[in-house]
């Protein structure tokens, strides 16, 4: 079993504002999250056996009809056929992991929040907190997923235009289960949950306070 390789980033804009801030595009941010899951290498041994005639003993019933060889001029065995062991071969598959759920989310960081209520109150005194965590994926955003003839299994997800409305670090988190592996309907390897931790920048433009 190898490791998946995940990603979750802001792709644009360069510096994202807050929402009522930007004016010109009206865009919010653009949070994207993508998985690669290696291939899971499963190797397994075939036994390998030829059919080879043999003079065994007669049994109570049977007419002889070879010769054992086991010191008798006479027959005094019957033809038959055994399965005798040639070799061992070796069989390696790529099983796929596939993604089984994808789900995404943005919280602001402790130390904005305590920014936003504590110094920013201080100076702009309608700040608050509007809106500390977003659902990413599911909510504002869906993903896709599937396996290529390799084994190898990804799924990308985009969550477009976020309205951010608090200004600091928001901790981007991204969270996958697999479906597991299996062979001929036999269980190989259980689903697994993998994750991954990323944040961005919110920011803000405050107008100088004139006495």
């Amino acid at each position: 079993m190898q490791q998946p390789v995940l990603t979750i980033q802001k792709t644009a804009p360069n510096n994202p504002l807050v929402v009522g801030q930007d004016t010109e595009n009206r865009r919010g941010a653009d949070i994207q999250a993508r998985v690669t899951i290696p291939p899971v290498i499963f190797t397994w041994h075939e036994p390998i056996y030829e059919k080879r005639n043999i003079c065994r003993a007669a049994g109570t019933g049977e007419t002889p009809n070879c010769n054992t060889g086991s010191g008798s001029s006479i027959n005094d065995g019957v033809s038959d056929t055994q399965m005798e062991f040639k070799e061992c071969r070796t069989h390696v598959e790529h099983l796929p992991d596939a993604v089984a759920s994808l789900q995404a989310t943005a919280t602001l960081d402790a130390s904005s929040q305590d920014w936003i209520t504590g110094q920013l109150g201080q100076s702009h005194y309608e700040a608050y907190i509007h809106q500390p965590k977003f659902a990413l994926i599911p909510g504002l955003g869906s993903w896709t997923g599937g396996c290529d003839g390799g084994g190898t299994c990804t799924a990308t997800s985009q969550a477009l235009r976020v309205p951010f409305a608090d200004p600091g670090t928001f901790n981007l988190r991204l969270d996958v289960v697999t479906t597991g592996t299996r062979f001929r309907g036999i269980p190989i390897t259980q689903p697994r949950r993998v994750g991954l931790d990323g944040a961005m920048q919110v920011y803000v433009t405050l107008p100088a306070l004139v006495p």
